[in-house]
């Protein structure tokens, strides 16, 4: 009998006789101390008594259920490598694993905590420091739910998510793609309401004055006018379509700089043509009252 064995079981006050008990019960008590500290959320002694019943008794259907709460204890612990590795582990055990559905929702809040910051361990190993960045551990994962529950709630919150950490690793295209295909695959859900609150914003990421893409204005009013179509009273259109002001400021701001520039040149024509522009096609726009202000002074 190793330490940690020894050392456990006389803290458990399990009076075992190991020489006389077979080992059928012998797991028994062992998967009953598991289930006591799961529900006491006595994580560190669910882990060890987790690893020590993995270790003596690896061939038994109790081994297969000790890792996925051994999974469950590294969760809790905030160990999201560990956690994630082993219940991937869990779920290759069989075909129909007990706690399938449990074990993926878990990898899916994994993911959720990479997406909002938390950082994995260095090479996924255990004695590794957590200093690498997740994000594209998250959409590993995301794909793992959607995969594993293709019409659940948990993949429209994992297509959702996975757009989310797309764009925030400025893969715009295809965090477009995974937000309309949220939608598509999700039309009444409410995570589809906010993938379109999304596309909008990840049309307005892509906007920089050093390469701005005209064709941008017209995706965004395509996908404001859908967004009505498919919520037409929903209270956040007038911040959708606020969104769409704010892509039109962008141009219309690069527009008015390219007008002041030829203004300052003593190219007024130029200018003037630049400052009408602005107010036709970007009339909504703050950039379009500066505009008009800016003709006045040259028609004068």
């Amino acid at each position: 009998m190793n330490l940690k064995k020894v050392f456990f079981v006389s803290l458990l006050g399990i009076s075992l006789n190991f020489s006389l008990h077979s080992q059928e019960t012998s797991v028994q008590d062992y998967y009953s101390y598991i289930l006591r500290s799961h529900q006491e959320q006595d994580w560190i002694s669910l882990l060890n008594i987790c690893e020590i019943l993995i270790d003596e008794y690896p061939n038994t259907p109790f081994s297969e259920e000790a890792l996925y709460y051994l999974g469950v204890g590294y969760y809790e612990l905030n160990d999201y490598t560990m956690a994630n590795n082993t219940f991937s582990e869990y779920l290759k055990k069989s075909d129909s694993p007990k706690f399938f559905e449990s074990a993926i929702k878990h990898k899916f809040f994994i993911a959720e905590s990479y997406r909002n910051g938390a950082h994995r361990r260095m090479f996924h190993m255990k004695k590794s420091p957590k200093i690498v960045s997740a994000k594209e551990d998250a959409i590993e994962i995301y794909d793992e739910v959607i995969s594993s529950l293709p019409y659940h709630d948990l993949t429209a919150r994992s297509l959702f998510g996975k757009g989310i950490v797309q764009r925030d690793l400025e893969d715009f295209r295809d965090s477009i793609e995974t937000f309309q295909s949220l939608i598509k695959r999700f039309p009444k859900h409410e995570c589809s309401i906010d993938a379109f609150m999304e596309i909008g914003q990840t049309y307005l990421a892509q906007c920089n004055t050093k390469n701005l893409n005209p064709e941008i204005i017209a995706l965004a009013e395509l996908n404001l006018s859908k967004f009505k179509m498919a919520f037409p009273s929903e209270e956040k259109i007038s911040e959708l379509e606020g969104v769409l002001v704010q892509i039109k400021e962008i141009f219309a701001k690069t527009l008015y700089e390219t007008g002041k520039f030829f203004e300052r040149r003593k190219q007024k024509d130029a200018a003037i043509i630049y400052y009408t522009k602005v107010l036709t096609v970007f009339p909504e726009t703050p950039t379009a009252q500066l505009c008009e202000e800016r003709l006045k002074n040259l028609q004068s």
